[in-house]
C-alpha cells in the first residue's frame, strides 16, 4: 500500500512541476521562490492542475472543490 501511495504521489508531484504549455509573459515567468526553493508558502492555495488518470479521465483540481483531496 505504501508503494502504491508512494507513486501516485510522484506522479502528483512530477505533474505539477511540469513546464507550462502556454507562453509566459516575462513578468510572470520567474515566480516568487520561498525558503527551501518553494514556490508556493503555508497557507496559500494549491496551484491548479489537470492530469490524466490511468482509465483516461482528466482530474482537475479546481473542479474538486469542497472534497477531500489527497
Amino acid at each position: 500500500m505504501k508503494k502504491i501511495l508512494t507513486i501516485a504521489f510522484a506522479a502528483l508531484l512530477a505533474a505539477c512541476t511540469n513546464t507550462p504549455t502556454q507562453k509566459v509573459p516575462a513578468a510572470e515567468a520567474a515566480p516568487q521562490v520561498y525558503e527551501n526553493e518553494y514556490i508556493v508558502k503555508v497557507g496559500d492555495l494549491a496551484p491548479d492542475f489537470t492530469l490524466s488518470l490511468t482509465n483516461g479521465e482528466l482530474f482537475t483540481l479546481s473542479q474538486q472543490k469542497g472534497k477531500v483531496v489527497m
